[in-house]
């Protein structure tokens, strides 16, 4: 019997030994978790009741992993990602879905966001293509999962529609009465008090000029005109339109000349201008926010929505997983959100290999979501998070299994020569 219970520990050891073994050659595998062999001792079930008995030996138990958080190291590419806390980052293949800690992430020759074995990081794609909601929040759909890709092909142009001017006139000007649009001359100076050049598109991506000329003319009052290119803007057939401010200096509303006082708005949306090679381009302009306060002209807010055709620059993931492409149009498109995904029990995810686990009955299926809520962690960007393995403490453990297949092997030798003494007495 001692033979066996000496070969028991011999597999013990030797067990042990791979598993240090490969928690040693993987210290500097990215996002790796260190495994522990665990044993348990041996009993034959004819020895039931029996206090004074040997033991059958050792067997190997389980061998777990320990998901405990690894370092995080910076990395030279903003498309690493890291999570500190809890989840896995959630990768698709042609075999299913796989979860992992390694986030060393690529984009690949389609544009996709993958991991060095080609799977496809996973994302809550955005509702209302990205479009902020009410609050001012991107929501996603958290039911959903799709893959990130970043178009790289040449960016669409978009036409501007809306023109944004935060401005501040003069409230120090002695008026000068605008009898028409016509008073106010672009090219004569001497004729305008104040002047502001935004850059438009149409729908090709071509830029665009668009200047507002303005001058008091009256006590709380600017007129203004509006000109494309250098020719006049007409907003419900009129080109003069009237600024006017409260005894506060605090926007009141803005009128066309001679239109309907039921349009009394901070906007203003001018007709229709046709532009060759291109669909009409219709300008809402926006004064809202602007006042005639003190001795000195100023621009708060000056923005327009539109912008012409561009390349991608890359991608952006800030530290709750949204992901961002820029363009060198200046435009930026939300692509979704990292989908995170926790589970019961981590020790019961089966290792596939390249840092990869698949959901198994013991762990209990995947609950997804967002980095940063409930109990998920935060997502660093430019970050790698290393090993868990400690150095140390394996070469010690690596020493102790020497040292138990050692004795084990004594157990054998030992007892091979228990037997060869007892097979000589007979001699």
């Amino acid at each position: 019997m001692s033979f066996n219970t000496g070969l028991s520990g011999l597999n013990a050891a030797r067990a042990d030994l791979d598993v240090t073994a490969n928690n040693i050659a993987n210290a500097n595998t990215t996002a790796f978790k260190r495994s522990t062999a665990t044993f348990a001792d041996v009993f034959s079930n004819t020895q039931a009741g029996s206090v004074d008995k040997a033991g059958n030996g050792v067997r190997l138990a389980q061998i777990s992993q320990q998901f405990d958080q690894g370092m995080i190291e910076d990395s030279n590419s903003n498309l690493h990602l890291a999570v500190n806390g809890n989840g896995f980052f959630t990768l698709k293949g042609e075999t299913g879905t796989v979860f992992s800690r390694d986030g060393a992430f690529l984009l690949d020759e389609e544009g996709f966001l993958v991991n060095s074995a080609g799977l496809k990081v996973q994302a809550f794609p955005p509702v209302n293509n990205g479009d902020a909601g009410p609050n001012g929040e991107v929501l996603f759909s958290n039911g959903v999962l799709s893959d990130v890709r970043l178009d790289r092909n040449i960016g669409r142009p978009s036409a501007t529609e809306n023109v944004n001017l935060g401005l501040n006139f003069r409230a120090d000007i002695e008026p000068s009465a605008v009898a028409a649009a016509t008073d106010i001359d672009p090219t004569n100076q001497a004729s305008f008090d104040y002047t502001n050049t935004v850059t438009v598109f149409d729908s090709l991506g071509n830029p665009h000029s668009m200047s507002v000329y303005a001058r008091r003319s009256d006590v709380g009052v600017y007129s203004a005109i509006a000109t494309l290119d250098g020719n006049p803007l007409t907003f419900g057939g009129e080109a003069l339109f009237d600024i006017n401010f409260t005894a506060q200096g605090e926007l009141a509303n803005i009128l066309p000349r001679g239109g309907d006082p039921l349009t009394a708005t901070a906007q203003l949306t001018a007709d229709d201008v046709a532009i060759a090679g291109a669909d009409p381009l219709g300008l809402a302009i926006n004064f809202d926010g602007s006042t005639m306060l003190g001795s000195s002209f100023s621009t708060t807010t000056q923005n327009q929505d539109g912008f012409s055709t561009g390349r991608p620059t890359g991608l952006d993931i800030n530290s709750e997983g949204m992901i961002t492409a820029g363009y060198s149009n200046g435009r930026v498109e939300v692509l979704g959100k990292i989908a995170l995904a926790t589970f019961g029990t981590e020790q019961g995810l089966q290792s596939v290999g390249s840092n990869g686990f698949v959901e198994t009955p013991e762990s209990g299926a995947a609950a997804l979501g967002e980095a940063g809520t409930s109990t998920f962690g935060l997502i660093q960007s430019g970050g790698l998070e290393t090993s868990n393995v400690d150095i140390s403490q394996q070469l010690v453990r690596l020493i102790t299994a020497q040292r138990n297949f050692q004795a084990s092997s004594r157990v054998i030798s030992t007892n091979d020569q228990i037997t060869q003494t007892a097979i000589n007495l007979g001699r």
